[in-house]
């Protein structure tokens, strides 16, 4: 055998380097992508529409002015509310109608289990929290 016959059979590591390299940039990837835009953080206005909704009955209910206040728009007037006395539950919170940073939904509501109704329910986006604001 010669020296070049047997050079052309001589193994390297040169291909698997190379492929664990590729292997390492994708994992990469991955891990700054999540890091990035983590999969919890891309929560869809609808969803996070349904979640203030929630919050805000849950803070009504518990009767926590400050949780109100941070669920609710600045000036908020409940009155539209006002014959929904009892424990609120909210049974159903509907497609809603977004324009930029306000957005409307139909909210079905229960007042102590019996009750119930429908209502048109505005809310407007502010630093990245949708807050009531009917």
């Amino acid at each position: 055998m010669t020296d070049d016959e047997e050079q052309k059979w001589e193994r390297t590591a040169v291909p698997f380097i190379a492929a664990l390299a590729v292997v390492a940039v994708v994992i990469a990837g991955i891990i700054i992508s999540q890091i990035i835009s983590p999969a919890e953080g891309n929560v869809s206005d609808t969803e996070q529409i349904r979640i203030a909704v929630h919050e805000f009955v849950e803070a009504r209910n518990s009767g926590d002015e400050e949780r109100i206040r941070d669920t609710a728009c600045a000036g908020f007037d409940d009155a539209w509310l006002a014959d929904r006395t009892g424990n609120l539950v909210v049974e159903k919170v509907s497609e809603a109608d977004i324009d930029g940073d306000r957005a409307t939904t139909d909210v079905t509501t229960k007042v102590d289990d019996k009750d119930e109704k429908t209502m048109l329910w505005t809310l407007v986006k502010q630093k990245d929290a949708w807050l009531v604001c009917n």
